[in-house]
Formats: C-alpha cells, sequence, structure tokens
C-alpha cells in the first residue's frame, strides 16, 4: 500500500505535540519505509527525544493513521496471480506486526498471505536482516527459492544478506538511485512487471 499519508501526518502529530519544527515534505517522505526509530535519528538529536516523539506517533497511526493509505492499483490481481501460481506469500515488513496485520485485513489483502511478519513494539526485528531470517527459519523456506519484493533499499540489503533473490520496484518510495545503489538489478515499474519479472526468474519460489 502507499502507506506515505498516514505516516507523515503521524510524524506530524507528534512533532506538534512535542512543539518541534514540523520538518519538510521531503525530509517526512523519506521516513516512508525505514525503520521509524532509524528515521527520527536523522531529525532529531536525543534518545529521549525519539521515544517521546514514537510514542506520540503511535498515539495517532494506531487509532487512524494505519488506515490512511491505498492499495497500489494491480496489487491484488497481482497477488491472486502469484498465489494461483503456486507461489506462498508472506509479509516481511518494519512496521510493527500489530499494525500490518490490521492493515492488510482492512485492505482485504490478508487472504494472500500466509502469515504476516513484522516487528515488535518495543523494537524486536526492526532490522530486516533480521525480520527476514527469522521468516525464513519460522516457515522452513529455502533462501535460494524465495524472492524479495520490496521498494527501498533496506529490502534489498536484507534480500542480499540472506541469500534471497530481489526485484526493486520503482512505483513506492525509493527511487532507481537508492536501490541500484544497495545492489538490485532487477527492477519493476509496476505490479504487472513484477508478475514478468517473477516469470523470467523462474518458477517454484516463496515470494516476500
Amino acid at each position: 500500500t502507499d502507506s506515505a499519508p498516514g505516516i507523515t501526518k503521524s510524524l506530524e502529530y507528534a512533532f506538534e505535540k512535542m512543539n518541534i519544527p514540523v520538518p519538510d515534505a521531503q525530509t517526512l517522505r523519506a521516513c516512508v519505509g525505514p525503520p521509524l526509530q532509524e528515521s527520527l535519528k536523522k531529525i532529531l538529536r536525543e534518545e529521549s527525544q525519539i521515544a517521546t516523539a514514537i510514542a506520540y506517533y503511535r498515539e495517532r497511526y494506531s487509532i487512524s493513521g494505519l488506515f490512511e493509505n491505498a492499495v497500489y492499483p494491480g496489487i491484488p490481481e497481482l497477488l491472486e496471480k502469484l498465489k494461483e501460481s503456486g507461489f506462498r506469500l508472506f509479509v516481511a515488513t518494519a512496521k510493527p506486526t500489530l499494525y500490518s496485520k490490521r492493515i492488510i485485513k482492512h485492505f482485504d489483502l490478508a487472504k494472500y498471505f500466509e502469515a504476516c511478519y513484522g516487528s515488535e513494539l518495543d523494537g524486536r526485528f526492526t532490522d530486516k536482516i533480521e525480520l527476514l531470517a527469522m521468516l525464513l527459519r519460522e516457515e522452513e523456506v529455502e533462501a535460494s527459492q524465495s524472492l524479495m519484493i520490496g521498494d527501498r533499499s533496506f529490502d534489498i540489503v536484507a534480500a542480499q544478506k540472506n541469500a534471497v533473490r530481489h526485484i526493486a520496484v520503482l512505483y513506492g518510495y525509493g527511487d532507481h538511485k537508492e536501490l541500484s545503489s544497495a545492489g538490485a538489478e532487477i527492477f519493476a515499474e509496476s505490479p504487472a512487471a513484477i508478475l514478468e519479472q517473477v516469470k523470467t526468474l523462474g518458477q517454484n519460489a516463496s515470494a516476500f
């Protein structure tokens, strides 16, 4: 989903509650995708400020922010076709699992996935390398037969560190420069293009 509206509005809410100047739109946009704590470290100076900002952020995000997004056109059709082709589908996200499960259920996407793996509210598994490793282990999935589909450098790096193939999508929040710098070599500009790339890479893989 395009989750920027809910994330940026909840960040604005947090900064306003703290009486801190709200960063510009570009800075807020850069917070979409990476672990929230990592993004806030680039904006706030003190650990205590980061903890306070996260608390205020969740105050709004947990109620309304998580639903202030939209499914990218073509995603339900892509997921349907992947599932029909025999792929095992999982969600791997830096968002807390508590929120991620509510989001995919709200947008009627949960039916496509076997499981949803996210971070914990206490900060565990915000590192996507560790998160993906746990998913592979828990689901007993072979890394060499798996595929990560993501739009930020964190997705690409996690895939590489876990010996998982990957497709970098360009309709999200990471541009070609960011993704290629992280090591991406295969790109997709739309959900339909993802399907074509999957066919090229081969069959019988799990998709993350």
